[in-house]
C-alpha cells in the first residue's frame, strides 16, 4: 500500500508540476449580445468609425481612417503575487471594400497581416507593434477569421488599467490593404496571466494528499 501511495505522490507532484504553467484567462470579451461593446469604444483617428457595433456575435466595423483603434479603460486588473501576465489572444477577419488601392475585388481576405497592428496597454506603457516579425502570429481558424496570439509576458506593470488594440493593419502602404473603408469583425479578445506556481502546488498536493489519505 505504502508503494501505491508513494507512486500516486510522485504521480500528483508531476501532473501539478505540469499544470503551474497553464494559463488563467482573466478578461474575456466574447461579443456574444446585440449592442454589448464589452467596455470597448472606438480610437479611431479623423472622424472614428462611428459604426462599432455587436451584431451577430462578433465586434465590428467600418473604418473611416487609415488606422482602426479600439480602446477600453474598464478591465483594472491587478497581479496577485507570484502571477506574470501571459497572453492576448483575439480571432479578427477583415473584409476588403474593393476601393482602390486595394488590391483585388471586393471580398473577405484570406491572410492575415500584422503590419500595422498592434496591443498597447496603460497608455503606451507597454507596446507590441505587428512591424516586429513574430509578434502577432495569426492562425487560420475559418470563414476569413484568423485568431491572433500576442505574447505580452514582458509587461512590467503590476496593474492593467487600458488597453488599446489595432485589430487589423494601416494604411496600403504598410499593409497591403487600405483599411479605410474596409470592413473588420472581431469574434473575442482574452488576455490571460500564469497564476503563481507555488499556490497551484499547495492546492495540488493538498488534494492529492486527501485522497492518498482515504486510500490507505
Amino acid at each position: 500500500m505504502k508503494n501505491k501511495v508513494s507512486m500516486l505522490i510522485a504521480l500528483g507532484v508531476s501532473l501539478v508540476a505540469g499544470a503551474t504553467a497553464s494559463a488563467a484567462v482573466i478578461a474575456d470579451f466574447q461579443f456574444e449580445d446585440d449592442g454589448q461593446l464589452e467596455g470597448w469604444a472606438d480610437r479611431g483617428l479623423g472622424t472614428g468609425n462611428e459604426g462599432l457595433t455587436v451584431s451577430g456575435g462578433t465586434l465590428n466595423a467600418t473604418p473611416d481612417g487609415n488606422d482602426p483603434q479600439l480602446a477600453n479603460t474598464t478591465i483594472n486588473y491587478t497581479l496577485s503575487a507570484g502571477e506574470t501576465w501571459d497572453t492576448v489572444v483575439f480571432r479578427v477577419r477583415e473584409t476588403q471594400d474593393g476601393v482602390a488601392p486595394d488590391v483585388g475585388g471586393p471580398g473577405i481576405l484570406t491572410t492575415y497581416n500584422p503590419i500595422g497592428s498592434l496591443i498597447s496597454f496603460n497608455s503606451d506603457a507597454f507596446v507590441v507593434n505587428g512591424n516586429t516579425p513574430g509578434s502577432l502570429v495569426g492562425v487560420d481558424s475559418g470563414a476569413g477569421f484568423f485568431t491572433v496570439t500576442v505574447d505580452i509576458s514582458g509587461f512590467a506593470e503590476n496593474t492593467l488599467s487600458q488597453m488599446r488594440l489595432d485589430p487589423i493593419g494601416g494604411a496600403f502602404s504598410n499593409s497591403g490593404s487600405q483599411t479605410a473603408g474596409n470592413f473588420y469583425e472581431i469574434d473575442f479578445i482574452q488576455i490571460s496571466t500564469i497564476p503563481e506556481p507555488a499556490s497551484l502546488m499547495l492546492v495540488g498536493l493538498g488534494g492529492l494528499a486527501m485522497l492518498t489519505r482515504r486510500r490507505a
